[in-house]
């Protein structure tokens, strides 16, 4: 995590008794947040595969909830107006102290005019955070039209025309049609 962003951040767990635990990587999510409900105490798991930059984002974003949660308990939506807010105003201070590089930072600001539910609902702002990884990911959206490649699930799809943010793509295997995201990680290119 970018060093200007431990203190802060480090203080908000401290106070609020966060269980914070840092997993294996998991394909369906980057970050979660259970309230004490489930566990008797805040908890946060936050996948370990991430680069400084998405992992602060990660954190930030579901410690929002947990700040949501200790103002409404359930009374609001997950990513609603409420969590919006938290999560912006968590974030300002830190994105103020300039803990990001200028792309990140240029990125974080558009997503925050109206944050989604997951920055992987952002492709911007995944692109970007994507580039900080030590291995950058090829991402679909870099792929040819027609060209073959594999996910990390082990499937290996033929790309075609693209439908409003994903492509209309081939299953080699079965001949089935998928919507693919254009910001899916590639595994490789057969």
């Amino acid at each position: 995590m970018p060093a200007v962003a431990v203190k802060p951040i480090a203080d908000c767990i401290v106070e609020n008794k966060v269980y914070l635990k840092i997993c294996k990587p998991r394909a369906s999510k980057l970050g979660d947040y259970r309230s004490p409900v489930f566990y008797g105490k805040h908890a946060i798991t936050i996948n370990n595969n991430l680069n400084q930059y998405a992992f602060a984002v990660t954190l930030l974003h579901e410690m929002a909830h947990m700040l949501c949660y200790n103002i409404h308990k359930h009374q609001v939506k997950p990513h609603g107006a409420e969590w919006k807010k938290q999560f912006i105003d968590l974030s300002k201070p830190i994105m103020d102290a300039n803990a990001f590089p200028n792309d990140v930072h240029a990125a974080l600001n558009k997503y925050f005019q109206n944050p989604a539910a997951s920055t992987c609902a952002d492709p911007h702002l995944l692109k970007v955070l994507n580039k900080y990884d030590k291995e950058p990911s090829l991402l679909v959206d870099q792929v040819a039209l027609g060209e073959l490649f594999e996910l990390e699930n082990g499937r290996i799809f033929k790309k075609g025309e693209k439908r409003r943010t994903r492509y209309l793509c081939t299953c080699q295997k079965t001949n089935r049609l998928y919507l693919v995201s254009g910001v899916a990680k590639i595994k490789n290119l057969p």
